[in-house]
């Protein structure tokens, strides 16, 4: 990555002291040399998986969303320790800024190929850094290939009804911020 190095912290979130877990990762930041912090995680929603995959992006400062605009606003959530940290790390001056790619509900416990190249190129967008995506690319288009042969052969009429109504809500939700938008742009004016 052009000498410019970095950090990957991943595993399992722990259960408890999660005050004592950020302070550790702090004094690593600080070890290290870390000046930005990227935080990933993944929320199910009502989505279909043919439509391009969304995101939430949040963070310790509004210059580090950029043009990604809130989907829903202001939200409250359950706690997570990833942001608990990033909240901390906001307050002790660092910039913290994290990615929540919005996971089709009904692919929530199934590999999903193109939540995952969202995320890695939201790293790159966001860093700057020279990640590889080809196996990821070509993992993607044979995942969402598989998904819909098991559409076809599920044999549950539903099915095919359910996606078209995710996909006419998706479309409505759109367009309806958009108009919103437009009449914001309207009244600015």
């Amino acid at each position: 990555n052009a000498g410019r190095g970095f950090l990957l912290l991943s595993g399992s979130e722990p259960d408890l002291r999660w005050e004592q877990f950020v302070d550790a990762v702090r004094r690593l930041s600080d070890h290290f040399g870390v000046t930005d912090v990227v935080g990933l995680n993944a929320i199910p929603m009502a989505v279909p998986h043919s439509r391009p995959v969304g995101m939430t992006v949040h963070g310790t400062d509004e210059r580090l969303i950029g043009e990604h605009k809130p989907v829903f606003g202001t939200v409250q959530v359950p706690a997570s320790l990833a942001a608990l940290l990033e909240m901390r790390l906001g307050e002790s001056g660092r910039d913290a800024v994290g990615f929540s790619i919005h996971v089709p509900h009904y692919l929530a416990q199934s590999t999903f190929h193109d939540g995952a190249l969202t995320a890695l190129n939201a790293i790159v967008d966001c860093t700057g850094l020279n990640l590889p995506n080809d196996a990821l690319v070509q993992a993607a288009g044979e995942n969402r290939a598989e998904i819909e042969r098991e559409i076809v052969s599920s044999q549950v009429p539903e099915l095919e009804e359910r996606l078209a109504r995710l996909e006419t809500r998706l479309a409505a939700l759109r367009d309806e911020r958009e108009t919103l938008a437009g009449e914001a742009g309207t009244v600015i004016e």
